[in-house]
């Protein structure tokens, strides 16, 4: 009945070599598999990156993942002229967050270094961060599948972005071992505010600090 497609390798930058892993993951991986299921398929629901509107709003990646992101999206085009009681929706989102995350993105960086009284390298106290957490995903997932929403792309966001600096200085007074941190002066660009609609009937979980505060607390526990 439903196809969601999480299927993603993600990096910033790419080499030659890289190419056919993004490719692969990104594009092929997908597709055979929405090739058999989308004649029986009503609902497909595939995840994306505002990585792909570097803008907030018009198709221009930030990088090649977001252009082999963005090449799925077109195939699923394809499939839905063949199948047009496929819902198919496009989900975007900045960042996201949940307990035990083991990629290479700063929260789970910066908690993997707490635990080994590492410092953690930071390229500017002016960076922020627009960070969805894994429930507040399940819960954009069941109102997909629960409600009849129009098809289309919809962004996932908080109201605000969140002040790396400011989040770790509001953990830090919660922690009697510190997490250590240097930062920068790098220039970081500011995250372009989504100009893609939210999705209808959805919001953000108001305690994400809280969340991501008990990780460190726990470890200290």
């Amino acid at each position: 009945d439903y196809f969601i497609n999480f299927a993603t390798l993600y990096k910033n930058k790419h080499n030659h070599e890289d190419i056919f892993n993004f490719v692969e993951s990104n594009i092929l991986f997908p597709t055979l598999i929405y090739d058999l299921v989308h004649k029986r398929t009503s609902i497909t629901i595939n995840f994306g990156s505002m990585m792909q509107h570097a803008d907030g709003k018009n198709y221009s990646p930030k990088n090649f993942y977001a252009s082999t992101k963005n090449a799925f999206e077109k195939i699923g085009n394809f499939y839905s002229l063949n199948n047009k009681k496929n819902k198919i929706y496009n989900i975007k989102l900045y960042e996201s967050y949940g307990a035990n995350d083991k990629r290479e993105k700063l929260i789970p960086t910066l908690l993997k270094n707490y635990k080994k009284n590492k410092i953690t390298k930071i390229l500017s106290k002016n960076l922020e961060l627009n960070i969805i957490h894994i429930n507040d995903i399940i819960k954009a997932i069941m109102i997909l599948l629960k409600n009849n929403i129009k098809p289309g792309s919809y962004c996932l966001r908080q109201n605000k972005n969140i002040k790396v600096y400011n989040l770790i200085n509001i953990i830090n007074k919660n922690l009697s071992k510190k997490i250590k941190v240097k930062y920068y002066n790098f220039l970081v660009p500011k995250i372009k505010k989504s100009k893609i609609k939210i999705l209808p009937k959805w919001k953000p979980n108001a305690e994400l600090i809280k969340k991501i505060k008990s990780e460190f607390i726990y470890e200290v526990n």
